[in-house]
């Protein structure tokens, strides 16, 4: 049962009426792909160009090309994810948050990250990827 089946609607404020609606997704919504899956898909495409063409080209395909979530009750609109309550995988970024989940799989998983199991396949593809190349192994490398 949803929090806002149990007050009368009419009650509510606007911003009552969102977080009602939201509390319930807040501990188990599914990490979103979304930008993994456009940054990814950018990168791919641009193989071979200088890396601040390849970075450009990357936030374009973002912000082009996401699913952006606007609640009925928002005045301003646009959450941090492409779904409510998500979290989006900045595989570009970092790449140790999807390596817990791939070692450890879903059951076993010491990760915060609430992974869907039909997400597991696209979620080694990304990682198989950014293991490398993303900024956080790129630093490290530059050091040794």
């Amino acid at each position: 049962m949803c929090a806002i089946d149990m007050v009368d609607k009419k009650q509510l404020t606007r911003g009552q009426k969102i977080w009602a609606r939201l509390r319930d997704l807040r501990d188990n919504a599914p990490v979103s792909f979304e930008r993994a899956k456009l940054v990814t898909a950018s990168y791919k495409e641009t193989e071979g160009l200088p890396m601040p063409i390849r970075r450009a080209k990357a936030f374009e395909k973002i912000i082009t090309e996401i699913p952006i979530f606007i609640d009925d009750d928002q005045l301003l609109v646009g959450d941090y994810a492409a779904s409510p309550m998500a979290v989006e995988m900045h595989p570009d970024l970092e790449i140790e948050p999807i390596e817990e989940v791939i070692e450890g799989g879903i059951e076993g998983s010491k990760s915060v990250y609430n992974i869907r199991e039909e997400d597991m396949p696209l979620l080694k593809e990304i990682y198989n990827y950014w293991k490398i190349w993303n900024i956080k192994e790129s630093y490290i490398r530059s050091l040794e």
